[in-house]
């Protein structure tokens, strides 16, 4: 496992967009979402239908429920598969959150952090 942890977290303000297509397919945001170990993102007004996989990551969503014409909200936590061993998706009903716990053991540290 690593020697630390690198966090990152990215209000989308909606995954696709008009030119640019999906957003989390674009090289730049690649090349950021890669230099983490988790990734966060809010915001993606997704559905169903949307293809939220990001290469060399595991990732937990939360869909919120259309809101007249528009999708609103919505949450993705990417793990990457070097730390996905060491991790553990804690479910939750709430619609705006995802928990996931980093485990002692694989990490080597005192207690589980919760993410």
């Amino acid at each position: 496992m690593p020697g630390s942890i690198k966090i990152g977290f990215w209000n989308t303000q909606g995954y696709n967009h008009k030119q640019l297509g999906n957003k989390l397919k674009l090289q730049e945001v690649k090349n950021i979402v890669n230099k983490h170990h988790i990734f966060g993102i809010v915001e993606t007004h997704a559905n169903v239908n949307s293809d939220l996989h990001i290469e060399a990551f595991k990732h937990y969503t939360k869909i919120r429920d259309k809101s007249g014409l528009k999708q609103h909200g919505g949450i993705n936590v990417y793990i990457h598969n070097r730390i996905k061993e060491g991790t553990v998706y804690v479910p939750t009903n709430n619609k705006n959150i995802i928990w996931c716990k980093l485990k002692k053991k694989i990490f080597q540290i005192p207690k589980d952090i919760f993410v």
